[in-house]
């Protein structure tokens, strides 16, 4: 049998505290991230302003990285015209993948959804003539769109 002497009992009970502290907030903010972050919506749309030239509008954000979020009343705006608007967004992250390091969505579904593909100066066109989006680093392995409307090259499609 192992003696452990008293400073060892205290620094294994010192780490035993250490991890179950470390493992409770990072359970806290998987499943209420509102407690970290005090305006989960403002801080999306400040991020997405800052790396495009338009303005998201969100008009309530709920939920967490466990169930998923559902935002309401989505917009997105470049030059006063909208690109982007969504009555109801409901999104999935996938949680293995964040822990690897990667943003990985397992499903997006979009209700009542309009998307128009205006090409716009702040969009910049790389030698062969494609435009080049600004760069996200993400992948979507569901997109489901309920009741869409998407224009793309001036064609309609419902």
């Amino acid at each position: 049998m192992i003696n452990i002497n008293n400073s060892q009992k205290w620094l294994l009970k010192l780490f035993l505290i250490f991890f179950i502290v470390t493992f409770s907030i990072l359970i806290i903010f998987l499943w209420r991230p509102q407690y970290f972050l005090n305006d989960v919506e403002l801080f999306i749309e400040n991020k997405i302003s800052i790396i495009t030239s338009g303005k998201l509008d969100i008009g309530n954000f709920e939920g967490n990285f466990i169930e998923g979020f559902t935002m309401t009343n989505v917009r997105y705006q470049q030059n006063n015209n909208i690109i982007f608007s969504s009555g109801k967004m409901f999104i999935d992250p996938d949680l293995s993948s964040m822990l690897l390091g990667n943003i990985v969505i397992s499903e997006v579904t979009m209700h009542n959804t309009y998307y128009h593909d205006i090409i716009n100066k702040s969009l910049q066109e790389n030698s062969s003539g494609n435009l080049i989006y600004p760069e996200f680093n993400y992948k979507i392995r569901s997109l489901f769109l309920d009741n869409s409307i998407v224009i793309y090259n001036n064609v309609l499609y419902k």
